[in-house]
């Protein structure tokens, strides 16, 4: 994780200073490490091309679950990418 911005923070009940630095997949939310989040980024990776891909997912929280809009990208130029997230409920 290289950024996260104030409104994930309130809504993950997370701190920024607590993730930056720290791993998506493995430890910031594990959660996401699964076929239909992480194998999508990890096919883009693979293929060694710029990749975009937007899906729905429901992140399960301890209070509950949340559905939201997840668009992934890769820059393979740069080896690095982004993970956005948006409520829809």
């Amino acid at each position: 994780v290289l950024a996260l911005n104030r409104a994930e923070e309130r809504r993950a009940g997370v701190h920024r200073a607590d993730v930056v630095g720290r791993g998506f997949f493995t430890e910031v939310a594990p959660c996401t490490a699964v076929r239909e989040f992480q194998g999508r980024y990890d096919a883009m990776v693979r293929g060694g091309r710029r990749g975009y891909d937007s899906f729905e997912f429901v992140f399960r929280f301890r209070g509950g679950e949340r559905l939201v809009q997840v668009a992934i990208s890769y820059t393979p130029a740069r080896r690095e990418g982004a993970v956005l997230v948006q409520d829809l409920v």
